[in-house]
């Protein structure tokens, strides 16, 4: 259990640090064009930052029981902020890892500049990926309250056979159980014209209704 500890340390040691490394590089980038300025902040940021919260932590610790505290706060520290720069940030991160890329490769420094690439090219894979999953998401929703729809519909409506689209059929057969009762529909021309009157009391110089909507035109009564 030891050996596998060490062994998932050791790669977050390692592949946190590249990618703190690089991201540093990245967004040094953007207000520093030297190499040599960018690496400087890179590696003085990715190693200040770390170890100064490791000493921090050594301190709540007894002497006996700081043995592998260090490694473990930059292992966590490294893999932590690669998520963040990776993960929550991929918008801005990809143009800045694609120009760091690009520099590192007119500088001569190819594998380190590939490194940089194919962090861009998972943050598209993983811009992709969200794209996948929210549109499943939105599907289910859908799905979901198409089925809520239609179980409230055959609450209301049971001896209804067929269902095309339950809010529509909802309404028709609504305005025809209050036209039974002697009552006018919410789309009857009658209900629409004295909520028209009441919205607006200027007399009107045309009215139009058609499949259950009214048009009213007041432009030329109010001259």
């Amino acid at each position: 259990m030891k050996l596998v500890g060490g062994i998932v340390k050791l790669v977050a040691l390692l592949g946190g640090a590249l990618v703190t490394f690089v991201g540093l590089a990245a967004l040094a980038g953007s207000v520093v064009s030297s190499g040599w300025g960018r690496a400087g902040i890179a590696l003085g940021v990715g190693l200040l930052v770390p170890l100064i919260v490791a000493e921090i932590a050594l301190a709540r610790f007894a002497p006996d029981k700081r043995r592998g505290v260090t490694s473990d706060v930059l292992a966590v520290m490294y893999v932590g902020f690669a998520l963040v720069f990776v993960g929550l940030m991929h918008a801005p991160s990809r143009p800045l890892l694609q120009k760091e890329g690009d520099r590192l490769a007119h500088a001569g420094w190819n594998r380190t500049a590939k490194l940089a690439w194919a962090l861009a090219a998972s943050l598209v894979a993983l811009q992709f990926g969200a794209t996948v999953a929210d549109g499943w998401r939105l599907e289910r929703e859908r799905r979901a309250l198409e089925a809520e729809r239609e179980a409230v519909f055959r609450a209301a409506f049971p001896e209804a056979k067929t269902i095309v689209d339950p809010a529509l059929q909802m309404r028709r057969n609504l305005a025809d159980l209050q036209r039974s009762r002697g009552r006018a529909a919410a789309n009857d021309f009658l209900s629409l014209a004295t909520a028209a009157a009441r919205a607006d009391g200027a007399p009107a110089k045309r009215l139009v209704y058609a499949s259950g909507r009214l048009e009213v035109d007041r432009a030329e009564a109010r001259k």
